[in-house]
């Protein structure tokens, strides 16, 4: 379900008469949201929520010369290509920011129910510089008002920006802004030791001072959007992170949001049963340089000694904030080996007045989305074929690491994320957490009570695809057995696994190529209908399925 009305510009081509007739029949209109914030000063509290109080830091940039490629870039794409900028009038830009960030510490004992009270650590204020890398639109009348800043996965040794690859089109076609910011340690690490010309004038204490750069790094979008966006007024700043920065923006959403009220709105995609720790203790990280060398880094702990400070396992999102929190998670991220990897299970928590869920049925904490086809999505069809056809015959490669055991998983999450975060965006604008809430979603069958254990083993159809979950066709009008499984060797074990079906059960589900999209078109409609994909990825899917060779 679309919620701001505008499709993808002028990049997707006419659909299928037959299959427009049985999306048309679903489209559901909502009313143009209002505006967040008073476009004039950011100061102006956001339905209801106190004014951002977190310390301003000063801006630099853009930074003049060419952004260079991240580590492998040229064979394992981190972000989008150029290409895909171009096709949507889009440019990137890099801004440095500096200030002062604290270490901080637990008041209390912390609970799992995520209702933290923290305090900076005496003595520990230290200075940084770090860098936020800025998309916009080159027409300044596409801006939406709606700023997304993802925090930078740091998990390879560069900074990797998995959810602008998976829904930059939708963000992109609706004239948002994306912002990615260098909250911890590697990433900056990372670009001084590959760039010392460009980035040697950055530093960073370390990961224990990232709440407070990440707080801060959105001052600087609210207060020097003069500079940071050039000239485009925000309304609603959305906070996003993914994998190991989903952990982190968990204890930053459970410690520090309602301390300093930056975010309007925040997405964690697939976290596991903890969180990141509030202080790490000294040590050392793993930085990759351009030529592939590894090169071990040592990690500072500012000017004091800290020592680590674990969250409380199995921690929730608290649910007293005036910003809604939604959670994506695949079936990697809620179950336990043998049947997933990161055990979010025991961490499960029912929705609320500022809380949804969603688990998506047949989906991989990495796919072959992420992997392959999505950094070059352009909003044509292109993309979409390729996904579509990756369920028939599924690839076992994972950019420049040794190959995969088994075919990695070709779920279509990123579809679901889709419309996911056009549901938070409506939800942001229309009145916080009493206005616009995206609809619910049943959880994952486990076998058991949601939330009871991640040990469980899921419940399953005829064909291997699990039961519950948000839906989608790819497991509704199935060709493959589609699992969050782990996969084989090093980081396939977050792929996920994809089994073709073989011919002859082709045939015996769908006597013929009509048959079958008939009943895909119908299931995404209905799933259209219920808020689960948005108007442009319902009408890519049903295209994708009109011109495959099915069966």
């Amino acid at each position: 379900m679309d919620t701001r009305g505008r499709a993808r510009p002028s990049l997707r081509p006419t659909f299928l008469a037959a299959a427009g007739l049985l999306l048309s029949a679903c489209v559901l209109t909502l009313a143009s949201p209002v505006a967040a914030r008073a476009s004039e000063d950011p100061a102006v509290p956001i339905n209801g929520q106190p004014a951002p109080s977190a310390p301003v830091p000063s801006v630099t940039g853009p930074i003049s010369g060419t952004i260079p490629p991240a580590p492998l870039a040229g064979v394992g794409a981190t972000s989008v290509t150029p290409d895909v900028l171009s096709a949507f009038g889009y440019r990137q830009q890099e801004f440095f920011f500096s200030g002062t960030a604290n270490a901080y510490g637990f008041v209390g004992t912390p609970t799992a129910d995520g209702q933290w009270s923290v305090a900076p650590v005496s003595g520990s204020a230290h200075a940084y510089t770090s860098k936020l890398e800025v998309f916009t639109p080159t027409n300044p009348q596409r801006f939406s008002g709606n700023v997304i800043v993802e925090w930078e996965n740091v998990t390879a040794g560069w900074d990797y920006l998995p959810d602008l690859i998976i829904h930059h089109a939708t963000a992109f076609s609706e004239g948002d802004v994306i912002v990615a910011v260098d909250a911890q340690f590697v990433g900056v690490a990372n670009a001084i030791l590959n760039d010392p010309s460009r980035y040697g004038s950055l530093s960073h204490p370390g990961d224990s001072y990232a709440w407070d750069i990440f707080s801060q790094a959105g001052m600087a979008v609210w207060n020097d959007d003069a500079e940071v966006l050039g000239g485009l007024t925000p309304r609603a700043l959305i906070a996003d992170g993914e994998s190991q920065s989903a952990t982190y923006l968990s204890t930053y959403i459970d410690g520090f949001a309602k301390v300093f009220n930056v975010y309007d709105g925040y997405l964690v995609h697939s976290r596991g049963a903890n969180v990141a720790q509030l202080q790490r203790a000294p040590g050392n990280s793993t930085v990759v340089s351009n030529n592939a060398t590894l090169a071990s880094v040592s990690v500072p702990n500012g000017n004091v000694g800290l020592s680590q400070i674990n969250a409380p396992a199995n921690a929730r999102s608290r649910t007293d904030l005036l910003a809604p929190v939604v959670y994506l998670q695949s079936q990697t991220d809620v179950f336990s080996p043998p049947y997933g990897l990161l055990g979010y299970g025991p961490a499960t928590q029912p929705n609320s007045a500022g809380f949804r869920l969603w688990e998506v049925a047949g989906s991989a904490h990495s796919d072959i989305c992420l992997a392959d086809l999505c950094p070059s999505d352009a909003g044509d069809f292109s993309t979409d074929e390729g996904r579509f056809n990756d369920l028939l015959d599924p690839t076992n490669l994972f950019s420049v690491f040794p190959p995969c055991g088994s075919p990695i998983n070709a779920g279509e999450e990123g579809y679901i994320q889709d419309a996911l975060l056009v549901q938070l965006i409506r939800w942001v604008t229309t009145g916080g957490v009493t206005g616009g809430t995206p609809v619910s979603s049943p959880p994952l069958f486990q076998g058991q009570t949601p939330g009871e254990a991640s040990a469980g083993a899921p419940q399953l159809d005829g064909h291997g695809n699990i039961l519950g979950g948000v839906r989608n066709p790819a497991v509704d009008v199935p060709l493959a057995t589609l699992t969050g499984m782990p996969n084989t060797p090093g980081l396939c074990s977050l792929l996920g696994t994809t089994v073709p079906f073989d011919g002859a059960t082709i045939h015996t589900l769908y006597p013929n190529h009509g048959a079958f999209v008939s009943k895909w078109a119908q299931d995404v409609a209905a799933l259209k209908h219920d808020g689960y994909l948005t108007n442009d990825d319902a009408a890519a899917l049903v295209h994708a399925a009109a011109i495959a060779d099915v069966p």
